[in-house]
């Protein structure tokens, strides 16, 4: 079967196309059903891990920005400009205030890509006719610069990013922030959390190297 996503005032915003009876569905409607499944998957990982091990460190140990600020620092692919809005997001984040960690966060992954592609040697920025150097939206970085991405972050989390922030038949977490039609309840969702969630490891994974490091730098400084 087909099928459409609603947006919170009932208005239809995305259709999943009917497959035909015969011949192998379109990609567009395998797509949405890997969208319906992640969704699922989502919401197990934010009930089932996530939030526990997320009260479980608040509630053993009071985080707040300081303990944050090492790691982003040392990540390349937060931009310079930028930190203290990550830091202060990922802070919101664990002390349970979802609302205010997305609204935060997922703005911000949009100009980290484009920063990642900067640093790596990929400047995404377009000259247009009139000389006016404008950047890419995260679905363009996404769609042209797909090859660069996926050399430095994997396939499997590019796609991840393409489902979870972009794709309008799933969350389109992006879209829905950027123009503030996430709503309070909205950012409570298994969605949102799973994003914040997500933005925090990926950071995370830039100074995995680092670790040894980082943990000793924070157990100093901050306790």
């Amino acid at each position: 079967f087909g099928g459409s996503r609603l947006d919170a005032e009932g208005r239809v915003v995305s259709y999943t196309p009917t497959p035909g009876l015969h011949g192998d569905p379109s990609e567009e409607w395998i797509k949405s059903k890997i969208a319906q499944n992640e969704s699922l998957h989502r919401s197990l990982i934010v009930q089932g891990q996530i939030e526990p091990v997320r009260r479980y460190i608040v509630s053993n140990h009071p985080l707040s920005q300081r303990h944050f600020q090492p790691i982003v620092w040392r990540s390349w692919f937060v931009p310079p400009g930028h930190r203290a809005l990550m830091t202060l997001g990922f802070a919101r984040f664990m002390q349970g205030d979802f609302a205010s960690a997305a609204y935060l966060l997922i703005p911000q992954l949009e100009n980290c890509f484009r920063h990642a592609l900067k640093v790596t040697g990929n400047d995404p920025s377009k000259i247009e006719s009139d000389l006016v150097q404008k950047d890419p939206t995260l679905s363009v970085i996404v769609d042209k610069f797909k090859d660069q991405m996926v050399r430095v972050f994997g396939e499997d989390l590019i796609n991840e990013v393409d489902h979870l922030f972009l794709y309008e038949g799933g969350p389109a977490l992006r879209h829905d922030a950027a123009h503030g039609k996430i709503g309070s309840a909205a950012t409570y969702s298994a969605d949102a959390v799973y994003a914040c969630w997500f933005i925090y490891r990926l950071v995370c994974m830039t100074v995995y190297s680092q670790w040894d490091d980082l943990s000793a730098e924070i157990e100093e400084t901050v306790g």
